[in-house]
């Protein structure tokens, strides 16, 4: 139960760690915004999805942001976060396998700075903590809503035990 009792704190520090990031990395890709805009052009896929994540990618970012620094948005903005970097981080995981001839980094900031294993290192535990998140998120919204709902189950668990379809016990 003590696990669920630091689940608002963890997801509110996950959430803000993962909202700082996506504005750190939004930013940077718009202060330079012409070596952002070539590396998206340079990437192994069609020029026509280059142009809709060169549009798309930093407003995408901080909107995220947004949505983790909100608690009535958050729950969403963790499942939207899992997504975005599970396809960042499978992309990184092709691009560490060498199917691609040459890859510029469109990272934002340090990121840019750091080898593809590094990334794909970094992507895997921002993943994890996205995950982590959510879950804690989830928890810290039944114990709001609910109390202690494990304890709540149980109750209703050992009620149903206890008596029949009829609500007759077990007894008679």
């Amino acid at each position: 139960m003590k696990q669920l009792k630091y689940s608002g704190f963890i997801s509110d520090a996950i959430a803000t760690i993962l909202a700082m990031l996506f504005l750190y990395t939004s930013i940077s890709k718009y202060l330079t915004f012409d070596d952002f805009k070539w590396a998206m052009e340079n990437q192994p896929f069609p020029k026509g999805l280059s142009w809709l994540l060169i549009l798309f990618l930093p407003p995408l970012e901080i909107a995220l942001a947004v949505l983790l620094f909100l608690s009535k948005t958050r729950a969403l903005a963790f499942r939207l976060t899992i997504g975005m970097m599970t396809v960042f981080t499978v992309y990184i995981a092709i691009i560490s396998l060498h199917v691609f001839r040459y890859v510029p980094c469109s990272c934002g900031g340090f990121i840019q700075s750091l080898s593809w294993h590094q990334h794909l290192v970094l992507n895997g535990l921002l993943l994890i903590m996205a995950i982590t998140g959510q879950r804690a998120e989830k928890d810290s919204k039944a114990i709001k809503g609910l109390g202690q709902p494990s304890q709540a189950k149980i109750f209703h668990a050992r009620n149903q035990v206890n008596t029949g379809p009829a609500g007759k016990t077990g007894d008679q």
